[in-house]
């Protein structure tokens, strides 16, 4: 799949109308630059759908990470659907709880819980990034690692390789994740966003959302990148317009 990048950025520069006008719908909820990555699973074809520019640059994963860490966890059995961790709140933080926010503070515990190599071999075997951190101390510096810049077809083949089960977790937690991140949408719709700083200029921060949606086709495999100057989650926002368009 990933000998395909340099014939579908080659297509997408040489024919951006066609392109960007195959799917319908998608509206600018905000004026800041953004890219919608959208595949179908049973045509096996993509649409592209905004900034196409943004497509051949690489972001860091931010917080969109956290489902990474918890397949990752949930394989090596130092994580469970059932397990609660402390938080900020009087409320002990579930998976569910903080796949949905997310949660950094839970996954900098999950991640001392397994230790990086349980996430980096994952992070390999699914072929995520070709940059990847031997060792690393902390989420955060997972997060912001400077290796560790993806693009956002490689976000969306990760998410592709989740719902195809093509990656080394078992099938029973891949459907635990996508179960917890059940959105409230027209279309049945399951997804994480995540955001992180990218710069120490503008435009500073992107905004990320991962997620697969029913169409009248099949699931589409969607993944939406925001870059604006301050760290705001409208990621999400576009998303549920996009689909809401199709």
């Amino acid at each position: 799949m990933r000998r395909l990048f340099p014939i579908l950025l080659l297509t997408v520069a040489a024919s951006a109308v066609p392109v960007l006008s195959a799917t319908r719908g998608f509206e600018d909820p905000t004026p800041a630059p953004a890219v919608v990555v959208d595949y179908s699973l049973k045509h096996d074809t993509y649409g592209v759908t905004g900034d196409v520019n943004l497509l051949s640059q690489r972001f860091t994963p931010g917080t969109s990470l956290a489902l990474v860490i918890a397949a990752a966890a949930l394989e090596a059995g130092d994580l469970t659907p059932e397990t609660e961790l402390p938080g900020r709140s009087a409320a002990p933080l579930t998976l569910q709880r903080a796949l949905r926010e997310p949660n950094e503070e839970f996954f900098t515990q999950v991640l001392k819980r397994t230790g990086y190599e349980p996430v980096r071999r994952l992070l390999h075997e699914a072929r995520f990034t070709p940059g990847i951190p031997e060792a690393v101390a902390s989420f955060a510096e997972l997060a912001r690692g400077e290796p560790l810049r993806v693009t956002v077809f490689e976000q969306n083949l990760f998410l592709q390789a989740l719902v195809r089960r093509k990656i080394p977790v078992r099938p029973e937690h891949c459907a635990s994740l996508e179960r917890f991140l059940t959105l409230d949408s027209r279309r049945p719709a399951w997804g994480m966003g995540g955001g992180g700083e990218i710069s120490t200029e503008g435009p500073r921060f992107v905004s990320w959302f991962n997620g697969v949606s029913k169409m009248k086709d099949g699931p589409h495999v969607i993944t939406v990148a925001v870059v604006s100057a301050r760290a705001q989650q409208t990621a999400r926002e576009r998303f549920d317009f996009y689909v809401a368009g199709r």
